[in-house]
């Protein structure tokens, strides 16, 4: 498959692999083509939720729980970022 980029992106394709920050132009695509992966799926997982939310399927949280739950989440981005990275 050939890739047609405008100037303008090639430009900052150039830019990263020159920089050291990526060691090619198809690692830079690479990310890119991930990082819409990524996005894509929050997407749907957002309509989901407002989905549910249209439809009355929501837990209401006063600040107690509310604290928990934030706590809850941060705990498990961790304990995602540590599986990602292999710790």
């Amino acid at each position: 498959m050939g890739l047609q980029l405008s100037e303008e992106f090639e430009s900052f394709v150039q830019q990263r692999v020159e920089s050291g920050v990526y060691p090619s132009a198809g690692e830079v695509v690479r990310t890119a083509f991930g990082l819409l992966e990524q996005r894509e799926r929050l997407l749907a997982k957002l309509d989901a939720g407002i989905a549910q939310f249209s439809t009355g399927e929501f837990t209401e949280h006063d600040d107690e729980s509310l604290e928990r739950f934030l706590d809850d989440i941060e705990t498990e981005a961790r304990r995602l970022r540590a599986k990602k990275n292999g710790a």
